[in-house]
C-alpha cells in the first residue's frame, strides 16, 4: 500500500522544520523563513510563500470541523491549528525573530495537530505521499521542457506555447517548493498545462506538415505522464490524453472534495 500524507502531517513538518533550524535565530522570521526553504524572501514570490502557509492552516481548521470526532478532541485540535497559524500570519512574522518563533511553536500544540493525522487519513482525507528523489526527477523533467519551449517560435501556435511555459513555470515554483504547497498545490497548478495541452492535442495536427507543434505535443504529453507517475496521481500508466484527464479528475476530486474534469477544458463559468 502507497504511504499516504495528509494536511496535520504537512503543517507538522513544516513546524518541525522551522524550530530545528538552527542558523538565523536573530534574523526576522519573515525573512528567516526563506533561509529554511530555500527561497528569497526579497522576491514578491516570498509573500505567495507566506500566504500558502496560511492558507493551508485554515484549510486544516476547515477540515477538522467537518470530522467525525468528539467534539472536544475537534475544539482542543482546532485551538492548537489556530494558534500554530496565526504564528506564521503576516503580521507574526514581520514582528518575530525566528528565535521567538521557535519558542511560540508549543510542542503540545504541534503534538495535537499530529495526533488528528490518523483521523484524516480514516475518514479520506489523505493524499499521495511522494518522496523527496521523486520531486528532484520531476523539477529536472519540467526544466528540461521548459528551457525547450522557450528556444522554440511557432507564429500559429504561439499563445498556446506562451500558456505552457506560463502552466509549466508555475507548477515548477510549487514542486520547487513541495515542503510548503504539498501533493494538492502540485496538482492544482498542472490545470493549465492539461488545459494547452488538449487544445493543441485536439487540433489534430499534421506531423509531417506541422512538425514543431507535432514535437509540442509530444513532449508535453512525455512531461505530463512523467508528472502524473511521479506525484502517484495514477495508478496505470497514463497512455492516452483522455486516460489522463480522467486520473486528474480523480485527483482533483481529492484536493477540492468534488470532480472538476467536466469544467475542465471551458474554464470558469
Amino acid at each position: 500500500m502507497d504511504a499516504k500524507a495528509d494536511l496535520a502531517l504537512d503543517l507538522t513538518a513544516l513546524c518541525d522544520k522551522v524550530t530545528t533550524f538552527g542558523d538565523s535565530s536573530d534574523k526576522l522570521s519573515l525573512m528567516a523563513l526563506g533561509d529554511i526553504f530555500g527561497y528569497d524572501s526579497r522576491e514578491a514570490r516570498s509573500l505567495q510563500i507566506v500566504s500558502e502557509i496560511n492558507y493551508r492552516f485554515k484549510k486544516l481548521i476547515d477540515t477538522i470541523s467537518s470530522l467525525d470526532l468528539d467534539q472536544e478532541q475537534k475544539v482542543l485540535a482546532n485551538a492548537a491549528a489556530h494558534q500554530i497559524g496565526q504564528h506564521f500570519s503576516i503580521e507574526s512574522l514581520s514582528s518575530l525573530t525566528l528565535g521567538q518563533l521557535q519558542g511560540a511553536l508549543d510542542y503540545q500544540e504541534v503534538r495535537v495537530i499530529k495526533m488528528i493525522s490518523p483521523v484524516l487519513r480514516a475518514q479520506n482525507f489523505s493524499y499521495p505521499k511522494i518522496d523527496v528523489f521523486l520531486i528532484d526527477q520531476l523539477l529536472t523533467d519540467v526544466e528540461l521542457i521548459l528551457t525547450w519551449l522557450k528556444t522554440q517560435q511557432d507564429n500559429d501556435w504561439d499563445v498556446v506555447r506562451h500558456a505552457l511555459i506560463d502552466g509549466l513555470e508555475s507548477f515548477y515554483f510549487k514542486i520547487q517548493y513541495f515542503d510548503i504547497f504539498g501533493w494538492p498545490g502540485a496538482v492544482t497548478e498542472l490545470r493549465e498545462v492539461i488545459v494547452a495541452y488538449f487544445a493543441l492535442e485536439r487540433a489534430g495536427i499534421d506531423p509531417i506538415n506541422h512538425p514543431l507543434e507535432a514535437a509540442i505535443v509530444s513532449r508535453t504529453f512525455s512531461t505530463l505522464k512523467s508528472a502524473f507517475e511521479k506525484l502517484k496521481m495514477a495508478k496505470d500508466i497514463v497512455e492516452t490524453g483522455e486516460t489522463m484527464l480522467k486520473w486528474y479528475g480523480a485527483a482533483m476530486a481529492i484536493v477540492q472534495g468534488g470532480a472538476v474534469v467536466s469544467g475542465l477544458l471551458t474554464g470558469p463559468n
